[in-house]
């Protein structure tokens, strides 16, 4: 879409009186636009609670499908979810995410928005990049400072130990690294995972504000009614 001209405010013109008559009821979007524009902004990264350390979700690339059966878009993410403390990288997989939205026009913010969301698997990807860090050294600093000699000294008998300077749930954060499972891990966040995506969605940086000083998007703003989910376009309504 581009900028306003005298000649495109000529075709708005001669647009907006279709619309009036009927002659003019939608206009497509395609789903390659829509995906090479999330493209341009990836990897983006969403920072992770995690109960020891510093997690972060990064979202790499993704791939697009239209639903129009159901007015649904797949979209199956290819993420990067880490977990570091200090300078120790204590975890690192690659994780698949498929999720299935749902998108409206919101008149009064003239956006185009995720309406909703559900998030259907969280799949571990299993390559070579995947990494439990059992090291003692990486361990010790999930523990406080005065705790870190009984780590470093041998990280399964000093876990006995730990419960006078570690909450309970911290100690068993601590032992899914020591068991080593990437899966365990990885489940241990998966409620984690789903509502950080799902606060996300909800955010203004998934929201598509139009452009009123683009013609063909102030004319949507000014004329449009609702959008569906077609064969591989996104279809603007007219009222």
């Amino acid at each position: 879409m581009t900028k306003v001209s005298w000649r495109h405010k000529g075709k708005q013109l001669l647009a907006k009186w279709l619309i009036k008559i009927g002659k003019l009821r939608y206009v497509d979007y395609e789903k390659s636009q829509l995906q090479n524009k999330i493209l341009a902004h990836l990897p983006y990264t969403l920072p992770i609670r995690v109960p020891l350390g510093k997690g972060n979700l990064t979202i790499e690339t993704l791939s697009l499908t239209f639903n129009p059966l159901q007015n649904h878009i797949h979209a199956q993410l290819f993420t990067d979810f880490t977990i570091t403390s200090v300078s120790a990288t204590l975890y690192r997989a690659h994780v698949s995410i498929a999720t299935t939205l749902s998108i409206a026009f919101k008149s009064e913010l003239h956006a185009v928005v995720i309406d909703q969301i559900d998030i259907n698997e969280i799949r571990l990807i299993k390559d070579e990049y995947a990494l439990v860090n059992q090291s003692r050294e990486a361990l010790a600093t999930l523990v406080p400072h005065h705790l870190q000699n009984l780590v470093l000294g041998t990280v399964k008998s000093a876990l006995g130990f730990l419960t006078a300077g570690v909450s309970d749930a911290s100690l068993d954060y601590v032992s899914l690294f020591t068991n080593g499972s990437k899966q365990n891990i990885l489940d241990y966040h998966h409620t984690q995972l789903e509502e950080k995506l799902r606060h996300f969605t909800c955010t203004p940086s998934c929201q598509y504000i139009l452009d009123g000083n683009d013609w063909e998007e102030a004319l949507f703003i000014k004329y449009g009614s609702h959008i569906t989910i077609e064969s591989d376009v996104i279809r603007f309504h007219f009222a």
